[in-house]
Parts: structure tokens; C-alpha cells; sequence
């Protein structure tokens, strides 16, 4: 089934897996960095004139890949809900959307903020490639307020904690890059 969403200028497109063999269209990897140079993180750099390096590195830190990933966030820290299939996740993103709650869904952890504003309901981001649309599209606008530097990296996750996530960040850009170099 697709579901196809108009908000504003973003067109949000979401495959409903019909299986356990994909997820958002995606086929369920044992990859870790499955995401590295992938085609949705390519598409969703390129259309947002951002660097797919640096969305994958806050894919990294946001998620670590998992495209399922809900965190609940109390009292500025988030919490993570661990490993969930697509139907637990589903379930729950829904269940904390009714309920009201700040949580952050997918593989660039969306905060539920954002998709109030924009009125998209938080299943479609458990899609993959439009999770990724929607983290690009983010961190453009951080870059666009803030400017090309650390502390529009550092805005895009909304802590107030904003050394220690771009530190996180850094460190994921190194260690990726290590891990492109094995891959050569």
C-alpha cells in the first residue's frame, strides 16, 4: 500500500511493508553501515543541498541505522525504546502521537514537534527514505538559521546540550570514514 502526503513543499511518499523482509521498501540488512552511501541518503542529501556524509554521520548517532528507532524524550534526555518490528512500532509511534508525547521516530530521530507543525503523522517516517527526506530537510533548515557550522549541526537534535552532541557527530564522521576506508 502507498500513502502519498502534500506538506507544503514536501511531498511524502510511504511504503507500508507487506513483510518482515522490508522495511519502508528497504530490505532488512546485518549491515551495521548499511546506510552508508545508500540511495535514499543520496537523494535526500542532493535534494536538500546538504552533505551525505554529514547526514549519515547523524544517522549514526541518532539511531545507529535502525529505521524502526523510537526514543521517548522526558526531561530533555530521550529514551530509547530499543529494538521493535515495523507493528511495534507503528503501535507505539501512534499511541505516544495521541497521547501528546515528545518522542523522536526513524532513522534521523524526527522529533514529534516537527511533525505536528507540518501535520504528517509518524508512521510515514518509519519509512527509511522518507525518514532520511525528512532529516535532510531538518538539518537544511538548521543550516539556514544558524549557518554552515557546528552550531546548526549541533541544533539539529534540539538539545541544550549542544558541545556534547556535536562531539558526538565529529567522532562519527571519523569513524565512518574508517569504515568507507575498509570497504574500498
Amino acid at each position: 500500500m502507498v500513502h502519498t502526503v502534500l506538506v507544503g513543499a514536501l511531498l511524502v511518499i510511504a511504503l507500508v511493508p507487506i513483510g518482515a523482509e522490508a522495511i519502508g521498501g528497504l530490505p532488512l540488512s546485518r549491515d551495521t553501515y548499511w546506510y552508508l552511501n545508500h540511495r535514499c541518503v543520496q537523494q535526500a542529501a542532493h535534494r536538500y543541498h546538504v552533505s551525505p556524509v554529514l547526514l549519515e554521520a547523524i544517522v549514526h548517532v541518532e539511531s545507529e541505522g535502525n529505521p524502526l528507532a523510537v526514543g521517548v524524550n522526558r526531561q530533555n534526555e530521550g529514551e530509547s525504546r530499543g529494538r521493535l518490528s515495523y507493528t511495534q512500532a507503528a503501535e507505539l509511534v501512534s499511541r505516544l502521537w495521541q497521547q501528546g508525547a515528545n518522542f523522536d521516530v526513524g532513522l534521523g530521530q524526527i522529533n514529534s514537534r516537527n511533525l505536528e507543525q507540518y501535520r504528517v503523522h509518524p508512521v510515514y517516517l518509519l519509512d527509511a527514505c522518507v525518514n532520511l527526506q525528512w532529516a535532510a530537510f531538518v538539518l537544511r533548515q538548521k543550516l539556514d538559521l544558524f549557518g554552515h557550522n557546528w552550531v546548526a549541526i549541533g541544533r539539529y537534535n534540539g538539545s541544550k546540550r549542544l558541545t556534547q552532541y556535536v562531539w558526538k557527530i565529529y567522532r562519527a564522521l571519523v569513524l565512518l570514514e574508517q569504515v568507507r576506508k575498509t570497504r574500498r
